[in-house]
């Protein structure tokens, strides 16, 4: 069984703990004690009358030129670095609860691991208003951009990478992306489509938390009896636990951007490839159509058998018509004439 410490337990004591002189409440905290509150440095006789009082002053004699303005700025200035220098003086000593330099450096590197999770939300935006409306007037698309693609002008996948693009604007594909879109999203997790800002927030509220969690938890582990190794790692355990929970939370956030891409971009891929059918189909039906409505002629008369070499509607042995006629067997050799009259 250990004792010692930060803070004495029944049976074991946390390493971490703020408890004591050494807290918010102490002597050498924040809120206690001669060096921040009391005393002769900030509010006590000798800081007073350095700064507001005295003919060394720096606003009362007339030893110095300096402005009003300048005395607030560097009086600001140094509140600034005595507090900085105060926060990691605290944080070395851990005198604030449950922070230390390392979770600290952990809370800050799942900030900045949120940063590529925004930029790609920036590109996914319109999928917030497809979920809420079923309808966009805007697009998703990915990052890089390629001029080797397939589909529409709207609606494309790059061809040798994952690049894309989906428009849900325009009454011949809006609809259909917009209907394609949505049913992807239905069938995956809902915890793909979270986004980054949703992740941020949990983030956020596990370091506030982190200032508390630590004190309330310990004691529980302190009170068991257990060995000094097995206690040890509980301690860490529970120390550490909310910035590799915020920091699991940017991870996560960062991956899902990767999940999302890749499905947005199969899905822009089954788009471009029904885009490009559809539109084939079309343009096959229009020639067909153009086609049928378009006259057929003989080229041999099958009246009297002669040959027509140039674009004639009539045979110029007979004069009979050399239209192919509905019930005609004998099309073994026929031609078309186009608007302008040539074959």
């Amino acid at each position: 069984m250990a004792s010692g410490g930060h803070h004495g337990g029944s049976f074991h004591s946390g390493g971490h703990h703020s408890g004591g002189g050494h807290s918010f409440g102490g002597g050498h905290s924040f809120g206690g004690g001669g060096h921040y509150s009391g005393g002769s440095h900030y509010s006590g006789g000798f800081s007073h009358g350095s700064y507001s009082g005295g003919g060394r002053s720096y606003s009362g004699g007339g030893s110095d030129d300096m402005s009003g303005c300048s005395i607030i700025i560097f009086c600001f200035l140094c509140a600034g670095l005595t507090f900085a220098v105060s926060s990691i003086n605290a944080l070395i000593e851990g005198y604030i609860p449950g922070l230390n330099l390392l979770n600290l450096g952990i809370f800050i590197l799942a900030g900045l691991l949120f940063i590529p999770s925004f930029k790609q939300a920036e590109r996914t935006v319109a999928l917030v208003d497809l979920r809420r409306d079923g309808s966009s007037s805007s697009y998703v698309g990915s990052e890089t951009f390629t001029y080797e693609r397939k589909g529409s002008k709207r609606t494309w996948a790059g061809k040798n990478d994952k690049s894309y693009r989906i428009s849900f604007a325009g009454a011949d594909q809006g609809k259909k992306n917009s209907a394609e879109v949505l049913e992807t999203m239905k069938r995956t997790p809902r915890i793909v489509w979270m986004r980054p800002g949703t992740w941020l927030i949990i983030s956020i509220v596990i370091f506030f938390v982190n200032f508390f969690f630590y004190e309330s938890i310990i004691p529980i582990f302190e009170n068991m009896i257990m060995s000094d190794s097995a206690f040890m790692f509980f301690d860490e355990l529970t120390f550490y636990l909310p910035s590799v929970l915020a920091l699991g939370c940017s991870v996560l956030s960062l991956v899902f951007v990767k999940v999302r891409d890749n499905i947005l971009y199969e899905c822009a891929v089954r788009l471009a490839s029904e885009i490009q059918t559809e539109e084939k189909t079309a343009e096959t039906e229009a020639f067909i159509k153009n086609e049928m409505g378009k006259k057929w002629y003989h080229i041999i008369c099958p009246n009297c058998g002669a040959r027509s070499s140039s674009a004639l509607k009539h045979c110029v042995s007979c004069g009979s018509s050399l239209e192919v006629m509905e019930g005609d067997k004998n099309l073994y050799s026929i031609r078309q004439i186009k608007e302008d009259g040539k074959n």
